[in-house]
């Protein structure tokens, strides 16, 4: 049998070994193995912003004394113009908002985050304390916070944090695009003695959403947590569970 795959999509074969008949401790049809084999893989990215824009529709910015409030439409899955507001604290430089039709999704800042929760192979190497520089650290005030608009119309917010024990600078810069999408970019730079610092334990970004977010929807390797170094126990799939598993 033979398929097209499309163009610029993934394309996998999942083989699935079962007993076809039973055994003395095991029923018929009971998996003993699997595989999954990648025969095509899409390049690009899996959303482009400002896919979703309502034409004729640009965004709006507005300034309250502690925020920067940028607002628009875009057209939702079932092709309603809807809206969509968000907001950056200017003290902080951080988002702080996100709302869709009035209903807000944050509860807690968008800010850098370069620890993680410790692991049993962590605290056998003490990394609990090796790494203290990037554990805890805050980013409630800014060094410096500004945006403008781009000749595309959309907006750039740029923020810049106090360097981390005066060695790693931070970053983080956002476009913003006139159907709420947003593209972020978080950089590290060496301001003296960096490399003598000790290893990160992840590099990226974390925020809180409300607690009445509780189901999720995600494509890639799943269902469970998985590393670089042990994900061939996951397929490739979509999967939509609640958070809680």
């Amino acid at each position: 049998r033979s398929f097209e795959v499309p163009a610029g999509k993934d394309a996998f074969i999942n083989v699935n070994y079962t007993l076809k008949k039973a055994t003395d401790v095991l029923p018929a049809g009971t998996e003993l193995a699997w595989d999954q084999i990648c025969i095509a893989k899409a390049e690009g990215v899996a959303f482009d912003a400002a896919q979703a824009c309502v034409p004729g529709s640009d965004i709006k910015v507005s300034e309250t004394d502690g925020k920067v409030v940028m607002t628009g439409l875009f057209v939702d899955a079932s092709g309603h113009n809807t809206a969509w507001a968000m907001a950056f604290n200017k003290e902080s430089g951080a988002l702080c908002s996100y709302a869709v039709n009035g209903v807000e999704m944050l509860c807690g800042e968008l800010v850098p985050c370069f620890d993680r929760a410790m692991v049993e192979n962590d605290l056998g190497a003490h990394l609990q304390k090796k790494a203290l520089m990037w554990r805890g650290l805050e980013f409630g005030k800014a060094e410096s916070f500004d945006y403008s608009v781009n000749d595309a119309g959309n907006v750039v917010v740029n923020t810049v944090y106090k360097p981390i024990e005066g060695k790693a600078g931070i970053s983080v810069s956002y476009e913003i695009f006139a159907d709420g999408s947003l593209c972020g970019s978080l950089e590290m730079t060496d301001k003296g003695g960096l490399a003598q610092a000790p290893d990160m334990l992840r590099f990226g970004m974390e925020m809180t959403m409300k607690g009445e977010y509780q189901n999720i929807d995600f494509y890639g390797n799943g269902p469970w947590e998985n590393y670089s170094d042990r994900n061939s126990c996951t397929m490739v799939g979509r999967y939509q569970q609640p958070i809680n598993q």
